[in-house]
């Protein structure tokens, strides 16, 4: 019997493991033949692509220090350059503070808007809905032209459902004085927790997983977990295999994980049934041809455009590419069945209407990804919810974690950071 079994060789379940140590008896065991999770990098002949985009970007000194010490030199830095896409004009991100090109009415009903809103804040405290809370902080105009329709495209639901516990980390709030600013110029100020950032130069994404594995005594590859016995600590695998823990931790998507124990109690699978997602599909087009914009990502906020966001990796890390060449990244969400082939041709017309892509002619690869779940749900009943499941959970000797683990919207230092603490409270345990 393991003291300690990890299930998922993503960025958390490595991180936990490079933690316990190599004095500690653990195993870890993943489903996939290659380590890192979505944290995967896909070759196509000569390209290389990540599961959309992932970026390094740190507000804890330990796991920059750390993840720095594992790339080894492997690694660039960058100042972001990211822009939105708005009325068929190009913007600085983020729009609240960079509206200066717009059409003067918009302009006009973006500031009108968010003067009336910063006048009642004092009257009232925020809402709890997010629909309510992004109204309350940047006004009707603001909503109307980027607010609304960007997260409406994103989460596939109404806004006046989900909260807005994630979105105060991670949507920037400019002062009067800033927006006021960027409605004459664009700001000179760089808002935000990703405004600079580190990416692997060689190898994609996925070279910080294999350097974390390299650390890591072993990983079992091709282990899929099929069903848990929590009650006599077992683990049963399609290959056969039944493993016997101690502490058992996983970083399976939450609902999924709760789905294979078979012995939970009915309340506590009802509980994971009502959590919620979306899914991303994530479209990759290698593009003969230097690319016609200096942007490392693009926000469309406008319904009729399909995708939510583009990214282009090329410029990250010219590795990723064959000379002469560019990369295009396009993330779109969706909730229910969908057909790939035609979602595909839409996007490649709407990179041509967005002048991305002026020539379809110039593809010479592309290759479609499924992030399932992509984004978590923020509902009104989620935080209920996840209560409940990981109350009983820690009771049983299980820990839950990472961003699928905890079901929660989280960057990858966050899911490096969840495994070190992770790990030492195992570690004072055993």
């Amino acid at each position: 019997m393991s003291e300690v079994v990890i299930i998922g060789a993503g960025l958390t379940g490595l991180s936990t493991a490079y933690y316990l140590g190599k004095d500690l008896s653990y195993q870890i065991y993943e489903q996939n033949s290659r380590v890192g999770g979505l944290c995967r990098s896909e070759k196509e002949g000569k390209f290389t692509f990540d599961y959309a985009g992932h970026l390094l970007h740190f507000s804890r000194s330990a796991v920059k220090q750390l993840v720095s010490q594992l790339l080894k030199g492997n690694i660039v830095w960058h100042q972001r350059r990211a822009g939105v896409y708005s009325h068929q004009r190009y913007l600085p991100y983020p729009f609240q503070a960079n509206i200066y090109a717009l059409p003067s009415e918009v302009i006009q009903d973006c500031l009108v808007g968010w003067v009336k809103a910063y006048s009642q804040r004092n009257n009232s405290a925020p809402p709890y809905d997010l629909e309510g809370w992004l109204k309350y902080q940047f006004g009707e105009g603001f909503c109307r032209h980027f607010f609304l329709p960007y997260n409406r495209k994103l989460y596939q639901t109404s806004l006046s459902q989900l909260t807005r516990e994630w979105a105060e980390k991670f949507i920037p709030c400019p002062t009067v004085e800033e927006v006021v600013a960027g409605a004459i110029s664009p700001s000179r100020q760089s808002f935000g927790y990703h405004k600079e950032f580190a990416y692997p130069q060689k190898g994609g994404i996925e070279a910080l997983a294999r350097a974390f594995q390299s650390h890591i005594r072993q990983v079992n590859l091709n282990w899929q977990l099929t069903r848990v016995n929590f009650s006599r600590k077992q683990l049963y695998f399609q290959n056969g295999e039944i493993i016997n823990y101690r502490i058992l931790i996983s970083t399976i998507p939450l609902p999924d994980f709760i789905r294979r124990i078979e012995d939970a109690p009915r309340g506590i699978k009802g509980k994971a049934a009502k959590l919620k997602s979306v899914t991303v599909y994530n479209f990759n087009f290698g593009y003969q041809g230097e690319a016609k914009n200096n942007y490392h990502w693009i926000y469309f906020p406008e319904e009729e455009i399909s995708f939510y966001r583009v990214g282009f990796p090329h410029y990250l890390s010219s590795w990723l590419v064959p000379p002469g060449t560019s990369l295009i990244s396009v993330e779109i969400t969706v909730s229910g069945e969908v057909d790939k082939e035609l979602l595909q041709r839409k996007v490649r017309k709407d990179l041509q209407k967005t002048g991305i892509l002026p020539d379809e002619r110039e593809i010479i690869m592309q290759k479609c990804l499924v992030l399932s779940p992509a984004y978590v749900l923020y509902d009104r009943n989620r935080q209920e919810n996840l209560d409940g499941i990981h109350d009983f959970l820690r009771k049983n000797g299980i820990y839950s974690i990472g961003r699928y683990g905890r079901w929660e919207y989280s960057s990858m230092e966050d899911a490096i950071y969840q495994g070190k603490e992770t790990a030492e409270e195992i570690r004072a345990q055993i």
